[in-house]
């Protein structure tokens, strides 16, 4: 992504008083001007490809790489409005810091199009109005009038609070984290390095990779029994969406789950290079079907990064971390996660029944 420099504007009559003042990082959605205290504003980016998550809210477009560092990206007018962004050469991504539990997180806000960093002093500040806003009124801090434009000022930490847009747990991590430590003191960011795992650094762990519709994914490799080729499927009645049926493996008879519409994807004929990757889910043998199996990757542990979960239903959250390899970004997928413990019993119930 293009790294853009901010154009600051100074106001000439703000020089003139005495009076105190902030400086606001300013930018547009639609025909609206908007601002934010500048000192969150870590940089601002030219919009290029986002790297969608299946499972996702539609408020959350998906992750971006700036230098190494995986950060989720919010549709602000998705989150305001209602409605997504309409990309074009003027959208951006400006980067933002958030504390959460005295910990910095950074995160992308999509925007239409860029302003300027521009001075208000505080008498031109006014309150939100408590009527006749199309917004909710808890994202909006303040309104202020600057040249006979008015400007609303956002409150980011409720706008992207981590509690509204995502559930935590203990796996997950904080995104600056990604950062070196001459990096982070640079940016002002605080945050203790542990050294107690150290040799985890080391260790390597392989990947089976795989591809559905423009995404590469990969499932680890002891998690994968074999690969074999797309033949005869037996539906099965009154199946779950992404249940295919199943097939006959040397008189076994494996469920098949379509990954492309487990992650929410759109649903396609399969082409010759369609496979499946057959895996072992609390001791049942699953078959996942791929649009095609890519090669088998060596990973370090610090070349895996989790994955910040926004996704409120946490029962299909099977996505374990996202790895950079080659200018590709892969999501590495839990195995044990694809499927909930409910639709397990369901499929074994179903093999129960076919094989009565």
């Amino acid at each position: 992504m293009e790294e853009i420099s901010v154009h600051q504007e100074i106001l000439e009559e703000d020089i003139l008083t005495d009076d105190n003042y902030n400086q606001y990082f300013t930018f547009y959605l639609g025909d609206e001007l908007f601002g934010v205290d500048i000192s969150s504003v870590k940089e601002v980016v030219k919009f290029e490809k986002i790297f969608r998550i299946p499972l996702m809210p539609d408020v959350i477009c998906g992750v971006v790489n700036i230098r190494g560092m995986i950060i989720p990206v919010v549709d602000l007018s998705e989150r305001l409005y209602n409605h997504k962004i309409e990309i074009n050469n003027n959208t951006h991504i400006a980067i933002f810091e958030i504390d959460d539990e005295n910990e910095s997180i950074l995160v992308g806000l999509m925007i239409d199009d860029v302003n300027a960093v521009i001075d208000i002093i505080d008498k031109d500040i006014e309150a939100n109005p408590e009527f006749g806003a199309k917004i909710r009124s808890s994202f909006i801090k303040n309104i202020a009038k600057v040249n006979n434009d008015f400007v609303i000022l956002l409150d980011l930490n409720n706008i992207l609070s981590i509690d509204e847009l995502s559930m935590i747990d203990d796996n997950d991590f904080n995104i600056s984290r990604q950062l070196s430590t001459d990096e982070a003191m640079n940016k002002g960011i605080d945050f203790a390095i542990d050294t107690e795992h150290d040799e985890d650094i080391l260790k390597e762990v392989d990947y089976v990779t795989f591809t559905l519709g423009d995404g590469f994914y990969g499932i680890e490799t002891l998690k994968v029994k074999e690969i074999i080729e797309i033949g005869e499927i037996t539906h099965v009645p009154n199946a779950m969406p992404f249940m295919k049926g199943v097939v006959n493996l040397r008189g076994l008879v494996v469920p098949l789950i379509d990954m492309r519409i487990r992650c929410s994807l759109e649903d396609t004929d399969y082409t010759k290079s369609a496979s499946i990757l057959i895996v072992e889910i609390k001791e049942i043998l699953i078959g996942l079907i791929v649009d095609s199996v890519s090669d088998v990757i060596t990973l370090k542990q610090n070349d895996i990064q989790n994955t910040p979960h926004f996704s409120t239903n946490i029962d299909k959250d099977f996505i374990e971390a996202i790895a950079k390899v080659d200018e590709k970004l892969y999501i590495m997928l839990d195995a044990n996660k694809i499927l909930t413990d409910e639709e397990l019993d369901i499929i074994e119930n179903q093999e129960q029944d076919n094989n009565q």
